[in-house]
Protein backbone atom coordinates (compact mmCIF):
# COMPACT_ATOMS: atom_id res chain seq x y z
CA UNK A 1 0.00 0.00 0.00
CA UNK A 2 2.78 2.44 0.93
CA UNK A 3 4.69 1.97 -2.35
CA UNK A 4 1.47 2.68 -4.18
CA UNK A 5 0.91 5.99 -2.34
CA UNK A 6 4.52 7.00 -2.93
CA UNK A 7 4.26 6.28 -6.61
CA UNK A 8 0.94 8.10 -6.85
CA UNK A 9 2.41 11.22 -5.18
CA UNK A 10 5.39 11.11 -7.48
CA UNK A 11 3.04 10.76 -10.42
CA UNK A 12 1.09 13.83 -9.20
CA UNK A 13 4.26 15.85 -8.84
CA UNK A 14 5.26 14.80 -12.31
CA UNK A 15 2.13 16.43 -13.63
CA UNK A 16 3.02 19.77 -12.00
CA UNK A 17 5.49 22.11 -13.47
CA UNK A 18 8.04 23.97 -11.39
CA UNK A 19 5.94 27.12 -11.65
CA UNK A 20 2.92 25.27 -10.30
CA UNK A 21 4.89 24.01 -7.37
CA UNK A 22 6.13 27.48 -6.58
CA UNK A 23 2.57 28.85 -6.83
CA UNK A 24 1.27 26.18 -4.49
CA UNK A 25 3.99 26.88 -1.97
CA UNK A 26 3.28 30.63 -2.20
CA UNK A 27 -0.43 30.01 -1.69
CA UNK A 28 0.26 27.89 1.37
CA UNK A 29 2.54 30.61 2.76
CA UNK A 30 -0.15 33.28 2.13
CA UNK A 31 -2.78 31.11 3.80
CA UNK A 32 -0.51 30.64 6.79
CA UNK A 33 0.10 34.37 6.97
CA UNK A 34 -3.66 35.01 6.87
CA UNK A 35 -4.21 32.52 9.68
CA UNK A 36 -1.47 34.11 11.81
CA UNK A 37 -2.87 37.61 11.11
CA UNK A 38 -6.38 36.48 12.05
CA UNK A 39 -5.12 34.94 15.29
CA UNK A 40 -3.20 38.12 16.13
CA UNK A 41 -6.24 40.28 15.37
CA UNK A 42 -8.43 38.04 17.51
CA UNK A 43 -5.98 38.37 20.42
CA UNK A 44 -5.83 42.15 19.91
CA UNK A 45 -9.63 42.40 19.97
CA UNK A 46 -9.77 40.30 23.12
CA UNK A 47 -7.13 42.49 24.78
CA UNK A 48 -8.92 45.69 23.72
CA UNK A 49 -12.22 44.38 25.08
CA UNK A 50 -10.56 43.40 28.35
CA UNK A 51 -8.97 46.85 28.65
CA UNK A 52 -12.31 48.52 27.89
CA UNK A 53 -14.03 46.37 30.53
CA UNK A 54 -11.30 47.20 33.05
CA UNK A 55 -11.65 50.92 32.27
CA UNK A 56 -15.42 50.75 32.70
CA UNK A 57 -15.06 48.93 36.02
CA UNK A 58 -12.54 51.53 37.18
CA UNK A 59 -14.85 54.38 36.11
CA UNK A 60 -17.82 52.76 37.86
CA UNK A 61 -15.75 52.28 41.01
CA UNK A 62 -14.56 55.90 40.92
CA UNK A 63 -18.15 57.12 40.42
CA UNK A 64 -19.39 55.03 43.34
CA UNK A 65 -16.53 56.30 45.50
CA UNK A 66 -17.32 59.90 44.54
CA UNK A 67 -21.01 59.39 45.35
CA UNK A 68 -20.14 57.81 48.68
CA UNK A 69 -17.80 60.70 49.51
CA UNK A 70 -20.49 63.24 48.52
CA UNK A 71 -23.10 61.50 50.66
CA UNK A 72 -20.65 61.29 53.55
CA UNK A 73 -19.77 65.00 53.26
CA UNK A 74 -23.47 65.91 53.05
CA UNK A 75 -24.25 63.81 56.12
CA UNK A 76 -21.35 65.40 58.02
CA UNK A 77 -22.52 68.91 57.06
CA UNK A 78 -26.09 68.12 58.07
CA UNK A 79 -24.83 66.75 61.38
CA UNK A 80 -22.80 69.90 62.04
CA UNK A 81 -25.77 72.14 61.20
CA UNK A 82 -27.95 70.12 63.52
CA UNK A 83 -25.47 70.17 66.40
CA UNK A 84 -23.84 73.62 66.06
CA UNK A 85 -24.73 76.67 68.12
CA UNK A 86 -27.42 79.04 66.79
CA UNK A 87 -27.66 82.48 68.41
CA UNK A 88 -30.93 84.36 67.97
CA UNK A 89 -32.30 87.56 69.51
CA UNK A 90 -35.41 86.29 71.25
CA UNK A 91 -36.54 89.60 72.83
CA UNK A 92 -35.94 93.34 72.92
CA UNK A 93 -37.60 94.81 76.02
CA UNK A 94 -37.77 98.26 77.56
CA UNK A 95 -35.38 98.26 80.47
CA UNK A 96 -35.86 101.66 82.09
CA UNK A 97 -38.10 104.67 81.58
CA UNK A 98 -37.97 106.64 84.87
CA UNK A 99 -41.41 107.94 83.87
CA UNK A 100 -39.90 109.24 80.63
CA UNK A 101 -41.85 109.18 77.43
CA UNK A 102 -39.11 107.16 75.68
CA UNK A 103 -37.15 104.14 76.95
CA UNK A 104 -33.83 105.04 78.52
CA UNK A 105 -32.50 101.51 78.12
CA UNK A 106 -33.32 98.17 76.54
CA UNK A 107 -32.77 94.52 77.42
CA UNK A 108 -31.69 92.29 74.54
CA UNK A 109 -32.07 88.55 75.15
CA UNK A 110 -29.63 86.33 73.21
CA UNK A 111 -30.68 82.68 73.04
CA UNK A 112 -28.61 79.71 71.89
CA UNK A 113 -31.13 77.40 70.23
CA UNK A 114 -28.41 74.95 69.17
CA UNK A 115 -27.20 71.71 70.75
CA UNK A 116 -23.65 72.85 71.57
CA UNK A 117 -22.09 75.95 73.18
CA UNK A 118 -21.41 79.25 71.42
CA UNK A 119 -17.90 80.44 72.30
CA UNK A 120 -15.76 83.54 71.70
CA UNK A 121 -18.96 85.58 71.65
CA UNK A 122 -18.78 89.33 70.99
CA UNK A 123 -21.52 91.93 70.51
CA UNK A 124 -21.90 95.42 69.10
CA UNK A 125 -25.05 97.54 69.67
CA UNK A 126 -26.03 101.03 68.54
CA UNK A 127 -29.11 103.23 68.16
CA UNK A 128 -30.00 106.00 65.76
CA UNK A 129 -32.90 108.19 64.68
CA UNK A 130 -33.94 108.04 61.03
CA UNK A 131 -36.43 110.19 59.18
CA UNK A 132 -36.71 107.26 56.76
CA UNK A 133 -35.73 103.67 57.55
CA UNK A 134 -32.60 102.92 55.48
CA UNK A 135 -32.17 99.90 53.26
CA UNK A 136 -28.90 99.02 54.95
CA UNK A 137 -27.45 99.53 58.41
CA UNK A 138 -23.72 99.80 58.96
CA UNK A 139 -22.36 97.31 61.47
CA UNK A 140 -18.69 96.58 62.15
CA UNK A 141 -17.28 93.45 60.57
CA UNK A 142 -15.54 92.55 63.84
CA UNK A 143 -17.86 93.15 66.82
CA UNK A 144 -16.49 94.43 70.11
CA UNK A 145 -16.24 92.01 72.99
CA UNK A 146 -19.45 91.83 74.95
CA UNK A 147 -20.06 91.13 78.64
CA UNK A 148 -20.09 87.39 78.00
CA UNK A 149 -18.04 85.10 75.80
CA UNK A 150 -20.01 81.87 76.22
CA UNK A 151 -23.62 80.75 75.90
CA UNK A 152 -24.42 77.11 76.52
CA UNK A 153 -26.95 75.09 74.51
CA UNK A 154 -30.56 76.16 75.09
CA UNK A 155 -29.36 78.96 77.40
CA UNK A 156 -29.82 82.73 77.32
CA UNK A 157 -27.77 85.83 77.89
CA UNK A 158 -29.35 89.24 78.59
CA UNK A 159 -27.61 92.46 77.56
CA UNK A 160 -28.56 95.93 78.79
CA UNK A 161 -28.00 98.95 76.57
CA UNK A 162 -28.53 102.53 77.69
CA UNK A 163 -30.00 105.22 75.42
CA UNK A 164 -29.52 108.97 75.96
CA UNK A 165 -31.65 111.47 74.02
CA UNK A 166 -31.65 115.17 73.52
CA UNK A 167 -34.98 116.90 74.08
CA UNK A 168 -35.38 117.61 70.37
CA UNK A 169 -34.82 113.92 69.61
CA UNK A 170 -37.59 112.88 72.00
CA UNK A 171 -40.02 115.27 70.33
CA UNK A 172 -39.09 113.98 66.87
CA UNK A 173 -39.72 110.35 67.85
CA UNK A 174 -43.00 111.07 69.63
CA UNK A 175 -44.29 113.13 66.70
CA UNK A 176 -43.39 110.41 64.21
CA UNK A 177 -40.87 112.58 62.38
CA UNK A 178 -38.01 110.26 63.36
CA UNK A 179 -37.86 106.48 63.84
CA UNK A 180 -35.85 105.10 66.78
CA UNK A 181 -33.88 102.00 65.74
CA UNK A 182 -31.85 99.70 67.98
CA UNK A 183 -29.58 97.43 65.93
CA UNK A 184 -26.43 95.40 66.26
CA UNK A 185 -24.45 92.28 65.49
CA UNK A 186 -23.24 89.29 67.47
CA UNK A 187 -20.33 87.10 66.39
CA UNK A 188 -19.40 83.75 67.86
CA UNK A 189 -17.71 80.43 67.08
CA UNK A 190 -19.17 76.97 67.27
CA UNK A 191 -17.23 74.03 68.74
CA UNK A 192 -16.42 72.85 65.21
CA UNK A 193 -14.23 75.92 64.59
CA UNK A 194 -16.53 77.96 62.32
CA UNK A 195 -17.43 81.62 62.90
CA UNK A 196 -21.05 82.80 62.70
CA UNK A 197 -22.90 86.11 62.93
CA UNK A 198 -26.36 87.20 63.96
CA UNK A 199 -27.59 90.67 63.04
CA UNK A 200 -30.78 92.32 64.30
CA UNK A 201 -32.77 95.53 64.21
CA UNK A 202 -35.73 96.75 66.30
CA UNK A 203 -37.85 99.87 65.91
CA UNK A 204 -39.63 101.58 68.77
CA UNK A 205 -43.35 102.22 68.45
CA UNK A 206 -44.26 105.14 70.75
CA UNK A 207 -47.98 104.42 70.41
CA UNK A 208 -47.85 101.13 72.32
CA UNK A 209 -44.38 101.70 73.82
CA UNK A 210 -42.97 98.47 72.41
CA UNK A 211 -40.19 97.43 70.05
CA UNK A 212 -40.92 95.45 66.91
CA UNK A 213 -38.40 93.66 64.71
CA UNK A 214 -37.33 94.63 61.21
CA UNK A 215 -36.97 91.25 59.52
CA UNK A 216 -35.12 92.64 56.51
CA UNK A 217 -32.18 93.59 58.77
CA UNK A 218 -32.13 90.32 60.72
CA UNK A 219 -29.90 87.49 59.58
CA UNK A 220 -28.22 84.39 61.01
CA UNK A 221 -25.19 82.73 59.44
Amino acid sequence: MLPFLRSSFQWFLGLLSAADVIACVAALISLGALVVSWLQRRDSLRLAKQQADDSKRSADLAERSARAAELSAGAALASVKQQRAWITISACKIGNTNNATLPLGVFLVLTNTGSTPAIKLGTWIDWKLFSEVPRKLDCPSVPLAGPTGFIGPLQQCTLYYEIRYASLQESAVLSGQEALLIYGVCSYHDIFGSEHKTTWCYEYNPADRQFFTHGSFSDIT
